[in-house]
């Protein structure tokens, strides 16, 4: 499954179509026009019209087999109408909508829970689930856009392939447009340009494909794309807004991120209220002062970015920025990381490390502790009962429905749910002790390669680097966690709490995976 080369601008377009002209001795192309739908590429394959296997892009050769998660797609056949093909691979776009992604977040805002970011980092994390009855609760959909190659099948036009589609029952975008020629193509850019706002899913482009197979084979493809597509991306959307304010988070690594405080803009449908500055650095270059005017835009329609400062003839600017000298939590000592980008809190007790370490240890990247969000967090640690993660075994039901809006049942709740996560397998332990460039799928093939905690703990950096997709920062990072005492201290009352300490031992640790031979394009 190739990737689309990107264009942004009528320009880029018209060059486009030159370089198509050009490949087909200046015969002219006629075009379809797809909305680029904000999604999760996956790949389905059909045998004797039956759903045998479905799987994600990857690195566009071998892929993650997702099939049980895609089972609970309503929109997704299991068998198709009208006489299919015995063989067919199908190429789609599985996509939450907007309300979908909204009620999720109301549910987690009335849990305490940390809400989803975007529509489109919710939909990859769904399909990562472990229990596809999860995936069932998020209600994701899902769009066929064309198939790969079918032997001893003629390929018919791009539109036949959708009408085809459509036919054996796959859910097609009904958007798509026939355009004659490049200023066609132009107009339906424009026009779904504004409208886009109004679809119930996030899109970032249209994807504009030749349309005569023939032709799209003349034309061929490069090692990382075909000729014959090229994907343009609308220009993300920038308003003028007041900057209100400059806070400061401390991440659960000790890392202080400056965060602009912003009078309410609305921007790609949302209203933008804060947006990160990133570092320091970033903040002293653009000059960012309170009570400026800035632009700011959502970088990929999803995060919020402060581009720089709008020049008002006549306006006073305030001070610059002071740079803190001390964690602006705990008023700790900060230390500048070696390439001189991020500021860092040394106190591993900083209140707001604790909670933002606990958030991520509870979280379902790590041990999917139901109902402790980050409101219960915040007061089990401002009034102490809980200072790392073994305190969290310690806690009683009597305690935690002392707690505001924690009544006898939902403590109840919260502590089966912390027992429940002692088993937990041993990877998902190591992601929630928030070490250092450790994320969920490195402390996978960790702890399968060494089977135990003991190992880890014990493992050289030179060991630790043998483990494939492990290098020397993140060996170094490992090390550095056991070698300190308090680190093994927690482990050891872990240990003592009955947590699960071991995993099986692979000899490589890929996970489920799945290759793929047949080759299109993912869009």
């Amino acid at each position: 499954m190739l990737s689309i080369d990107n264009t942004y601008s009528e320009a880029e377009l018209r060059e486009f179509d030159a370089r198509v002209r050009r490949g087909l001795d200046g015969e002219a192309p006629e075009y379809v026009v797809e909305l680029k739908v904000d999604g999760v590429a996956v790949s389905l394959r059909y045998e004797d019209g039956v759903l045998v296997r479905g799987a994600t892009r990857g690195d566009g050769v071998t892929g993650d087999d997702i099939t049980a998660n895609l089972r609970t797609l309503r929109s997704l056949p299991l068998k198709l109408k009208d006489a299919p093909p015995p063989l067919l691979e199908v190429r789609g776009e599985v996509y939450m909508h907007k309300s979908e992604l909204a009620r999720l977040n109301k549910e987690r805002e009335e849990a305490g829970e940390s809400l989803y970011a975007n529509p489109r980092n919710t939909t990859a994390g769904t399909l990562k689930q472990l229990d596809p009855k999860i995936v069932a609760t998020r209600r994701l959909d899902l769009f066929t856009f064309d198939i790969a190659a079918i032997k001893g099948r003629n390929r018919a036009t791009h539109l036949e392939t959708l009408k085809d589609l459509k036919k054996w029952g796959c859910p097609v975008n009904d958007t798509h447009e026939f355009c004659k020629d490049i200023d066609a193509v132009l107009k339906v850019i424009e026009k779904w340009n504004t409208q886009r706002h109004k679809l119930d899913y996030e899109t970032d482009g249209m994807v504009i494909k030749v349309n005569d197979p023939a032709q799209r084979a003349r034309l061929g493809s490069t090692s990382k794309a075909p000729r014959w597509v090229i994907a343009y991306k609308f220009p993300a959307e920038a308003k003028p807004t007041k900057l209100l304010g400059i806070s400061i988070q401390v991440g659960k690594s000790g890392t202080l991120t400056p965060v602009a405080e912003l009078e309410p803009v609305t921007l790609a449908g949302t209203v933008v209220r804060r947006a990160s500055l990133y570092n320091f650095e970033d903040l002293e270059r653009k000059d960012l002062r309170v009570g400026d005017t800035v632009e700011v835009q959502k970088a990929g329609e999803i995060i919020p970015q402060v581009l720089g400062v709008v020049k008002v003839k006549g306006q006073r600017r305030g001070k610059r920025f002071e740079i803190p000298e001390a964690c602006p939590v705990c008023l700790g000592a900060v230390h500048k990381d070696a390439d001189g980008a991020y500021l860092r809190c040394l106190n591993l007790a900083c209140p707001a490390q604790v909670k933002e370490r606990l958030v991520y240890y509870a979280s379902r990247a790590a041990m999917d502790i139901e109902n402790m969000g980050p409101a219960i967090v915040e007061q089990l640690v401002e009034k102490g009962l809980v200072r790392d993660p073994a305190d969290l075994y310690d806690l009683k039901v009597e305690q935690l429905a002392e707690l505001d809006r924690m009544a006898e049942k939902s403590a109840q709740n919260l502590v089966d749910g912390i027992a429940a996560s002692k088993k937990r397998p041993l990877h998902r332990l190591l992601a929630g002790l928030g070490i250092r460039h450790v994320g969920a799928r490195t402390a996978q093939v960790v702890a399968e390669h060494f089977g135990s905690i003991e190992a880890i703990e014990q493992a050289t950096v030179e060991a630790l680097q043998e483990v494939n997709e492990v290098g020397e920062v993140v060996a170094q990072s490992l090390v550095d966690f056991f070698a300190t005492a308090e680190n093994r201290d927690l482990i050891q009352r872990l240990s003592a709490h009955g947590l699960t300490l071991s995993e099986e031992r692979r000899a490589t640790s890929t996970g489920p995976r799945l290759c793929s031979f047949l080759v299109l394009q993912t869009q």
